[in-house]
């Protein structure tokens, strides 16, 4: 609820078959700092307006490989005939790469790398 009310054009909507106490007080209390956000924002000629963030640089480069998985779309035959070293060192790149993507919260990444991983593995 605390999030939704602090956004310019928030709402919440609770589904309940009857109020609760907890449930009034929640309410009771985002309307007790919401009225004191609209006195603060009144006296200091604040008008409340959403953030606008600009497009991320990764989100334009979407012509380049994002990952070691586009970068090393390795066939079946390219693994195997790799030697045993070079196997290993690819495998924990691909680990370590997919430990930062998880770091840096991008799990679709992450999880993409981690199904190569397996795949790589299975091949050896």
């Amino acid at each position: 609820m605390g999030r939704a009310a602090r956004h310019v054009n928030g709402k919440v909507i609770m589904y309940a078959n009857k109020i609760t106490k907890s449930m009034k007080a929640a309410i009771s209390e985002v309307e007790r700092r919401r009225k004191i956000q609209l006195k603060y924002n009144k006296d200091n000629n604040i008008i409340p307006k959403g953030i606008s963030k600009p497009i991320r640089e990764r989100l334009r480069m979407a012509d380049e490989p994002e990952t070691k998985v586009e970068q090393f779309d390795i066939k079946e035959y390219e693994f195997k005939t790799m030697n045993k070293k070079n196997q290993k060192k690819l495998i924990k790149e691909l680990e370590s790469e997919m430990k930062a993507a998880a770091e840096l919260l991008e799990f679709e990444t992450a999880a993409k790398l981690r199904d190569k991983i397996k795949e790589l593995k299975r091949m050896q």
